[in-house]
């Protein structure tokens, strides 16, 4: 069910029928479109919105004259990260699970050894500061602005790291293995949507259902009118929005529809982007390589 009571407008260039053809898309072309938005968006936070404008001027006219973005208008971005991901195929492990190095596990253990020497000399200092000497500085004043963020990041920001690192008994069968492995994974997982305090929803495959998901919450319209209302400053409302990506033919509340289920797609399908494209980009390549 479809409210029409529309105060503000949509964006001349926005027609819901560009987006059919998203249900024939692979999942390495809609990385592709997933990713090149999600650029779009970061640059936002960081640009204005003229500059932003200008630097994906192509992307930004493709998206207003087709919806969904072909191939040729992503084309510098698919051949960078597939020679990146592509060339992982071959590799024990396909890059994703791999032995960790000597020379990383003894750089990890001497920069361990220094975080807990600098953590027990920084609390002693200011331990002192604080019962014998008038304190003048904070400790981030003392050594500059955000001083153990900056040497601890390399190790311990998850999101610089994007790795974990595990012991493995290869005398263990390999039946076992693979069910240990599948353990740990899951309380990883677990460990860090605690840390995220979000669940970020890793999908645990690449289906048919999923891309069904994605199409029939109507996400890239969703998105494209998410950026439009950034790089204009607007923010249109969700029944507005609601009755423009969706069929006039539904029969749901719209409204609810986008505030429950589109938008949080939406976020997930972008956060997975890069993840989705690896994924396949390596499938990609075993697929072709089995056939021949």
């Amino acid at each position: 069910m479809k409210n029409n009571n529309n105060i503000l407008k949509l964006p001349e260039w926005f027609d819901r029928e560009k987006y059919k053809s998203s249900e024939d898309l692979t999942f390495i072309d809609w990385a592709l479109n997933l990713l090149t938005r999600k650029h779009i968006l970061e640059t936002i936070e960081e640009e204005s919105a003229d500059d932003v404008k200008h630097l994906f001027s192509t992307e930004i006219r493709a998206i207003h004259d087709d919806g969904v973005l072909k191939r040729e208008y992503t084309k510098d971005l698919y051949e960078g990260l597939e020679e990146v991901y592509g060339a992982e195929k071959d590799k024990p492990g396909f890059g994703v699970v791999y032995s960790l190095l000597l020379d990383d596990a003894v750089k990890i253990h001497e920069e361990i050894q220094a975080d807990t020497k600098l953590r027990c000399d920084l609390a002693t200092r200011s331990y002192h500061n604080d019962m014998f000497f008038e304190k003048r500085w904070g400790i981030d004043e003392y050594f500059g602005n955000n001083y153990l963020g900056t040497v601890y990041d390399e190790h311990y920001d998850r999101n610089y790291f994007y790795r974990s690192h595990l012991v493995v008994e290869l005398e263990a069968t390999d039946e076992i293995v693979l069910e240990a492995f599948k353990s740990w994974l899951f309380s990883m997982r677990e460990r860090e949507k605690e840390i995220s305090c979000e669940n970020s929803g890793h999908p645990k495959k690449l289906t048919d259902n999923l891309r069904k998901k994605w199409v029939n919450a109507e996400i890239p319209p969703f998105i494209d009118l998410e950026i439009y209302q950034q790089l204009e400053d607007i923010r249109l409302p969700l029944h507005l929005i609601g009755n423009a990506i969706f069929s006039d033919k539904v029969d749901f509340d719209t409204t609810e529809a986008v505030r429950k289920t589109t938008r949080k797609l939406a976020r997930l399908a972008l956060e997975q982007s890069n993840a989705i494209l690896r994924h396949a980009l390596i499938i990609e390549k075993r697929t072709k390589r089995y056939k021949n």
